[in-house]
């Protein structure tokens, strides 16, 4: 329910969801994956035979511009 929450998939009943002081409950939840912002469920197993690594490779093809690369995902999560 919080994850859902964050990515605009189910409203919260009460309370705020706050990303640097902005309450994200006033965006919809498409205009939310333009700050980052994207819940991606793992239920069908898609990309199971697939390794961490070669996930990010596959998400990096997206062309996206960002601050995130690869190696910095990898610092943020040391025991990947």
């Amino acid at each position: 329910t919080l994850l859902r929450s964050i990515a605009g998939a189910h409203l919260p009943s009460s309370g705020r969801v706050l990303l640097n002081d902005e309450d994200l409950a006033a965006i919809p939840s498409h205009k939310r994956i333009a700050k980052g912002i994207a819940l991606v469920p793992e239920g069908r197993r898609l990309f199971s035979q697939m390794t961490v690594e070669e996930n990010l490779l596959l998400g990096k093809t997206s062309g996206r511009k960002g601050e995130w690369s690869i190696d910095r995902v990898l610092d943020a999560f040391p025991n990947l």
